[in-house]
């Protein structure tokens, strides 16, 4: 890769400065940061780094899409403040919908063929890490159902699609790394 005469820098937009509220989006925010680039680098191509969360607004719009613990609070982490729920169609639409507009515009900007590609970046893990600080899990109602739909199909032996509880979800076998599955199956 060194032999290749190319430049290759990397443009970051961070989500909260693009996507302010609901599909609205600024422009704005992409020729300044292109201008700021372009006038550096001006010979550089670039991989335009994209944070892709929805906007604060989308818990007030659509609070049942939002990551749940098991008492119903919306889960919180550092990375954006708040936690849509993985298991959300209506975020992954939204999100989609936003990104095909966001393309398009860059795409035809004059700057656009110096763009080389994207890196599309959303989402966290940690709300199906159970442990990470306490125990951010998903028990949105989009995810219980999705739990649900997933487990009739793979499991027909799980009856109880009930929220496990805290003992539940913490119990060991004796004092045993893993588990017996069958016996935590509804749990696992």
């Amino acid at each position: 890769l060194g032999s290749i005469e190319l430049d290759l820098q990397t443009m970051f937009l961070r989500q909260h400065k693009w996507w302010p509220r609901g599909t609205e989006i600024n422009t704005e925010v992409f020729e300044r940061v292109a201008e700021q680039n372009f006038r550096v680098n001006t010979n550089s191509y670039f991989m335009l780094e994209i944070d892709l969360y929805p906007p604060k607004d989308f818990i007030e719009e659509f609070p049942d899409e939002m990551c749940r613990d098991d008492k119903g609070n919306v889960n919180r982490d550092d990375a954006n403040g708040i936690n849509y729920s993985f298991a959300s169609e209506v975020a992954a639409r939204r999100m989609e919908n936003v990104l095909k507009r966001v393309i398009n515009f860059v795409e035809n900007r004059p700057w656009g063929r110096r763009i080389a590609g994207y890196r599309i970046n959303s989402g966290t893990t940690l709300e199906w890490l159970h442990w990470y600080r306490g125990g951010i899990v998903d028990f949105s109602k989009p995810c219980r159902e999705g739990f649900e739909r997933f487990c009739r199909k793979h499991y027909p032996e799980i009856k109880d699609f009930s929220i496990p509880s805290q003992m539940e979800r913490s119990a060991s076998d004796g004092d045993m790394l893993l588990w017996n599955a069958k016996d935590h199956l509804r749990v696992v």
